[in-house]
């Protein structure tokens, strides 16, 4: 079996190291690159929750302080919700010890979310509270909407 390298076609080195696993043939393993991407497909994850608890957050802010806008956006935002909290569900569905990083990522999360609602409403930052006004249990609630 010609193995195909780490840095030429990614795809074939995938279903290389797959192909040695189920062989058995551990000592034909590229270790350090697997490690590599182990250690990469956990931060992945961390990343693409933190990003979704944002976007959430952004749009919970935005249908809390535009209540005159919801006429125009409130289909779209409300979507918007909808479609972060089923992809954080869905990544902690996938990977359920996710479920203890939200709150590590909450305030960070908050925080990004509060400066692009400021950009993008116009609305001076100080509207927004400080602190996030949901813990994310009531965040990822799919009925709650902040009034």
């Amino acid at each position: 079996m010609m193995l195909s390298s780490y840095d030429e076609d990614f795809y074939t080195w995938i279903q290389d190291q797959v192909a040695l696993l189920r062989t058995g043939r551990l000592e034909d393993l590229d270790v350090t690159n697997l490690i590599e991407e182990l250690e990469s497909m956990g931060k992945n994850d961390q990343r693409a929750l933190g990003s979704r608890l944002e976007e959430l957050f952004l749009h919970l802010l935005k249908w809390m302080y535009q209540r005159n806008e919801r006429v125009y956006h409130g289909k779209s935002w409300r979507d918007s919700i909808d479609k972060q909290r089923e992809g954080i569900e869905d990544l902690i569905a996938d990977s359920p010890s996710l479920k203890r990083i939200l709150s590590e990522r909450q305030d960070k999360a908050y925080d990004r979310a509060r400066r692009r609602a400021a950009t993008q409403t116009g609305l001076p930052i100080s509207t927004f509270p400080e602190r996030c006004p949901w813990d994310t249990d009531r965040a990822l609630d799919p009925t709650f909407l902040p009034d």
